[in-house]
């Protein structure tokens, strides 16, 4: 079995300690948090079974994962009085390592189909935990969470899908599925940024909000019309 399986204990044992020094209170929180991220490396492990080294780019998405993990004490942690300054500090820095983790995985040949759903999975978790910090400091809607929930709700029919055995037709290429994946982590890197006023954050978040909507009720009627 490959040895990425040992990643798996890293997010509990990280998130778990950072807890118990930190905020204790969020503790049960932060081992849930990294309880899915475990959950779902090993899930892919056990879908591709065939060897897959560790690597630079795993690790590096792996910490990207557990700096968005995190944010679970912002969530959580609402009354706990830790520095705003934090939460944007750690999903600020887990988007620059977004930036490079694929391109790192490329450049040194370390491209596999575990780190792409371990990508996915820190992807997913960060547009769950980033709005949920936000709103807890007061910088967005509660109806921003709507992202949250088509990006579960997408990737949770492509799953059942395959699990009825029926066919899951590959997204056709897109010049703006990633480019508005890149501006969802930038605005709400902004909204974490103490700096801004909330004002301003609470007055864009619809129109931040919309375009990325439209592609997932885009890309959701594409995988349920096209069968091949």
């Amino acid at each position: 079995m490959s040895r990425v399986r040992y990643l798996a204990v890293a997010p509990p044992v990280v998130l778990g300690t950072l807890a118990l020094v930190v905020a204790p209170t969020a503790l049960a929180g932060s081992l849930l948090v990294a309880g899915v991220l475990s959950a779902e490396l090993l899930a892919s492990l056990r879908r591709h079974p065939t060897p897959t080294r560790v690597g630079i780019a795993n690790l590096l998405t792996l910490l990207r994962g557990l700096l968005i993990g995190a944010l679970v004490l912002y969530v959580i942690g609402g009354p706990l009085g830790l520095p705003a300054v934090g939460a944007v500090l750690l999903y600020g820095t887990a988007s620059a390592i977004d930036a490079v983790d694929g391109a790192v995985a490329r450049h040194r040949a370390e491209t596999s189909a575990v780190g792409a759903d371990l990508d996915q999975a820190v992807d997913s978790l960060g547009f769950v935990l980033a709005p949920l910090a936000a709103i807890a400091l007061g910088a967005l809607p509660v109806y921003y969470l709507a992202l949250s929930a088509a990006r579960y709700v997408y990737l949770a029919a492509v799953r059942l899908r395959r699990a009825r055995g029926l066919a899951v037709a590959p997204l056709p290429p897109s010049r703006v599925r990633r480019p508005l994946a890149a501006l969802q982590m930038l605005f709400m890197t902004v909204a974490l940024a103490p700096p801004v006023p909330a004002a301003v954050t609470l007055t864009l978040a619809p129109l931040a909000l919309a375009p990325s909507l439209i592609i997932f009720i885009r890309d959701g009627v594409y995988l349920f019309y096209h069968d091949k």
